[in-house]
């Protein structure tokens, strides 16, 4: 008992003693400016002390209390209770610092419901119930940042995180999408390759002559109005939707041309989950332009089959003639091998403490027959 507070002296001696050099000697060296700032600075570091030093004062007590009981009544569940005190202690330490310092904010001041995300939404609430879906896009500017359209659930062939797979990337390149490798993707004119990404609409900003955002403006000049419509505008933000959008999923036959005749329709969408129905006249490949890695598994009417790399990075299938169900389901092996490795460490814990327990038995069993 003596130690532990023995230790917390000292400690708090050696923090005092620090503090006062600091303000002694170092502050001074610097100047006034920055000695006032520093004590306004060890104010807010004092205030945020309060709780960790409360903690581990309790800490050392608990050691400390535990320490003593443990020589008097030789009692196993003491040191059970402290480590359970303990643990409580440093739960509560963290989650307040974890209250305090993590933003949260109510989702609608952050991400405000406009016309055009509620335009957005109810077309992705229509191409659900049709069994389809699509992909939007928005030019490199002002609009919608990368990463700003993940809490609406709308989808995009740049993604949601700001890395991209390296063989996206080589796609990307191959198909003269982007010139180098970067963080994310911001298209600043049209792609063809747009098409085959399943980007239906695409958001644009209209600017006046001077090139300023303008509710009167218009649209971007590269932009191809036979091929792009507006359909919807809300100020100066303009949807275009493409005439030319295709879902991004469809069936190829053995040369890698879409069968324009085969049919196939969106039964299930979730994370890590796809399902669908295809019906052709001609086996063939069903593809799904999503990018592919380690863990997805295929099957095909209730039978897993291989799952094929298309263009070095999507996922693909091989299917027969007539209607298949065709389903592609993430697992991550590396969840049930920690899941097996928590396991058996939690049986190596509970294996331990009984050893201890029985080694703590043993030896007051000892102690009392010597005192007999």
């Amino acid at each position: 008992m003596r130690a532990g507070w023995l230790i917390l002296v000292v400690a708090l001696g050696l923090g005092l003693t620090a503090t006062f050099l600091y303000f002694r000697y170092y502050s001074k060296a610097i100047g006034t400016d920055y000695f006032l700032e520093s004590l306004n600075n060890l104010k807010v570091a004092s205030r945020n002390l309060f709780f960790p030093v409360v903690f581990s004062g309790a800490a050392v007590g608990v050691v400390s209390i535990t320490a003593y009981l443990r020589q008097i009544k030789k009692n196993y569940m003491i040191g059970m209770l402290a480590a359970t005190a303990l643990a409580f202690s440093a739960a509560a330490e963290g989650l307040y610092f974890a209250w305090k310092y993590t933003p949260f904010t109510k989702k609608e001041l952050y991400f405000p419901e406009t016309q055009t995300t509620i335009f957005l939404g109810d077309e992705y609430q229509k191409s659900k119930e049709k069994g389809e879906l699509f992909r939007i896009e928005r030019e490199k500017s002002e609009l919608l940042p990368p990463n700003m359209w993940q809490p609406y659930h709308f989808y995009s062939s740049a993604g949601y995180d700001p890395v991209y797979p390296i063989s996206y990337a080589d796609y990307l390149k191959k198909n003269l999408a982007i010139d180098n490798y970067t963080r994310y993707i911001e298209w600043d004119k049209d792609k063809s390759i747009l098409d085959s990404l399943g980007i239906k609409y695409f958001l644009v900003l209209k600017r006046g002559k001077e090139g300023k955002i303008d509710p009167a403006g218009l649209v971007p000049p590269w932009v191809n109005q036979d091929k792009w419509k507006t359909i919807f505008e809300e100020g100066p933000v303009a949807i275009l939707e493409n005439s030319n959008f295709r879902p991004p999923y469809f069936l190829v036959d053995s040369e890698g041309v879409a069968v324009k005749a085969a049919k196939v329709k969106l039964i299930d969408k979730n994370d890590g989950y796809w399902q669908f129905e295809t019906e052709t006249n001609l086996p063939g490949t069903f593809v799904l332009m999503e990018n592919y890695s380690d863990g997805w598994e295929v099957y095909v009417n209730g039978n897993k089959e291989e799952i094929l790399k298309i263009e070095g990075t999507f996922k693909g299938v091989r299917v027969v003639s007539g209607t298949s169900n065709v389903e592609f389901s993430y697992r991550n092996a590396l969840i049930y091998k920690g899941l097996i490795v928590s396991g058996l460490s939690l049986l190596g814990l509970a294996f331990l403490s009984l050893i201890m327990k029985n080694l703590s038995n043993k030896g007051h069993s000892l102690s009392t027959k010597k005192g007999r």
